[in-house]
């Protein structure tokens, strides 16, 4: 078990609960468990589950929250929102890759992949 001193110095417990940590850590939780399934499907059965300009803005997102600002929960969710970004490039590249095959306009199957980068700016 953690000593609270070592709990201070992963979480920010000064401006957040106990209970807000948790929270926050069991919706995080839930969506790497997301991701996994979102990463095994894609690898597996050749589908990205997610819609894919969902998905743009979500990298965008994490783009920014890995590398540009900074939450204030403490490293260990800084790291978190670090490690959320690889993942979603890995599940974007598994869309530019798969994601062309679930759409039925043609121009968009034919500049899928542009069509992906220009979303996510």
């Amino acid at each position: 078990m953690l000593s609270i001193e070592a709990m201070e110095s992963l979480f920010n417990l000064r401006d957040y609960t106990g209970l807000q940590i948790g929270l926050y850590a069991f919706g995080a939780y839930l969506w790497v468990v997301a991701y996994l399934i979102y990463l095994r499907n894609g690898f597996k059965f050749g589908v990205v589950e997610m819609p894919a300009f969902a998905l743009a803005g979500n990298l965008g997102w994490e783009l920014n929250w890995a590398f540009f600002f900074t939450t204030d929960l403490g490293p260990v969710c800084v790291w978190a929102h670090k490690a959320w970004f690889w993942l979603d490039l890995v599940i974007f590249y598994l869309l530019l890759r798969h994601g062309s095959k679930q759409v039925d306009i043609p121009w968009i199957k034919r500049w899928w992949v542009p069509v992906c980068f220009f979303a996510s700016l």
